[in-house]
């Protein structure tokens, strides 16, 4: 069995990387992150993650989760 984590981001550079290794250190076995729109390098560090095999990214530019809001 593999534990699976869904994980939204926007503009989240500067905890992105700390938030997936805690995750990976806690057992989770790959990472679906929907990048919401990111204007700055958020999407970099998932990227690396992807590459190993461990993450999948999917782009949903329209920016209309609005969870801010």
């Amino acid at each position: 069995m593999k534990l699976v984590m869904n994980l939204l981001i926007r503009d989240e550079a500067d905890v992105i990387r700390e938030n997936l290794e805690f995750h990976f250190e806690r057992g989770v076995d790959h990472v679906i992150v929907t990048d919401n729109g990111s204007e700055d390098r958020t999407r970099d560090v998932p990227a690396e993650f992807e590459r190993m095999g461990v993450a999948t990214i999917i782009g949903e530019p329209e920016q209309n989760y609005a969870q801010g809001k």
